[in-house]
């Protein structure tokens, strides 16, 4: 749990500092459980995570969200759906 509060922490110091391009290095490298536990405990990050910087992260994260029983779907943005907001409702489906 500590090492994950320490993740989260980094990002958060990014992002605060406007570092948004050393922000997406570190959460490419968590897992999706990871990033959607992250936009659970910190709503308050989510309008840093709507930067344009962010939308090739987004892409690429939607793209590989698949449903287990149609292996060609995939998930798409939607305007006005905020992609942290939608990883969270998955996490919290996946996860109870």
């Amino acid at each position: 749990m500590k090492e994950k509060k320490l993740k989260f922490n980094k990002v958060v110091s990014f992002l605060s500092k406007n570092q948004l391009r050393s922000a997406i290095s570190e959460v490419n490298l968590w897992n999706d459980e990871l990033l959607a536990e992250f936009n659970l405990h910190y709503p308050n990050i989510h309008e840093e995570f709507r930067a344009p910087e962010f939308h090739e992260f987004w892409q690429k994260w939607l793209a590989k969200l698949r449903i287990p029983s149609n292996a060609g779907f995939r998930f798409q943005s939607n305007q006005g759906l905020m992609m942290p907001i939608l990883l969270s409702v998955i996490y919290y489906f996946f996860m109870n």
